[in-house]
């Protein structure tokens, strides 16, 4: 991801634990966004990364009103359902 400006902005992401979605989240922490992370199973990376402060995680599913707020919203959940959910809730 090529560095154009800062993301001081509010970063919701509701995701699984692959690699792709790793990487995106690392991505956006090297621009400076502000992540919050909301998955029902978390990997040790999101544990360390919450532990020191640099994101926000919800280990839970998604529930109404968590992109809240958001400036940008990313989806990966495995449940196709979620994800229209999330969409529908951004769009809104």
């Amino acid at each position: 991801m090529k560095k154009l400006a800062s993301l001081d902005y509010k970063v919701f992401i509701v995701t699984n634990q692959s690699s792709i979605a790793e990487g995106r989240l690392m991505q956006l922490l090297e621009v400076g966004a502000n992540v919050r992370v909301v998955a029902p199973e978390v990997s040790e990376l999101r544990r360390t990364l919450a532990a020191a402060g640099r994101i926000e995680l919800l280990q839970r599913g998604y529930a109404f009103g968590d992109c809240a707020n958001a400036f940008v919203v990313f989806t990966a959940a495995d449940d196709t359902s979620v994800n229209h959910t999330v969409v529908a809730e951004a769009r809104a």
